[in-house]
């Protein structure tokens, strides 16, 4: 069984996937990044940009449990509209393919990671350092996805981490998750 998280962006995408094997826990990364446009880019420039990262996330993806991070929407900065033409693309691509996804908000991400919803970047990437030290997470898109993945792995019952805060569990309560037949679900 795999179980990837996804941090979607413009810049940097985080695709993080966990595999559970005999030998532990293996962990796949892969940092899918874009250079900004030019301002005044054209729609044609911004479409292809939105396929080439979509399609370079999709790539890395292995079939499985998917857990992504969903939409911010208070989001004024960074151009969320071009943002959620990838992430649909993304999510269009997945469920064609068949995969089983969840959407987390990154409140509920940050939430599972540190136990404060409202923590930022830097704060997830310690915790994760801390609580999964053999990720060897360098990176905030990675601390995200990994922070994701390891939800999802929770989620079926298998925790990742040694052990986590009340207040991250009720993280793990917050997310919808996908019908997927006997698997464990809070």
């Amino acid at each position: 069984m795999l179980v990837t998280g996804l941090d979607l962006s413009l810049t940097g995408s985080g695709v993080v996937t966990i595999r559970r094997t005999t030998e532990g826990w293996r962990f796949a990364k892969h940092l899918v990044e874009s250079k900004s446009l030019p301002k005044g880019a054209s729609l044609e420039q911004w479409a292809a940009r939105q396929v080439s990262i979509a399609d370079q996330v999709i790539a890395a993806t292995p079939p499985g449990l998917i857990v992504i991070e969903a939409p911010s929407h208070g989001s004024k900065f960074g151009n969320p509209h071009e943002r959620a033409g990838v992430w649909w693309r993304v999510v269009h691509a997945l469920v064609a393919r068949g995969d089983r996804i969840a959407s987390v908000s990154p409140a509920t991400r940050a939430k599972y990671a540190t136990g404060s919803g409202t923590a930022k970047k830097p704060a997830v990437v310690a915790a994760l350092r801390e609580s999964i030290p053999a990720a060897a997470i360098t990176d905030h898109n990675l601390a995200d996805a990994l922070a994701l993945a390891a939800l999802g792995w929770r989620h079926l019952g298998v925790p990742v981490e040694a052990s986590i805060g009340a207040k991250q569990l009720e993280a793990c309560r917050a997310v919808r998750w996908p019908h997927n037949g006997g698997e464990k679900s809070w």
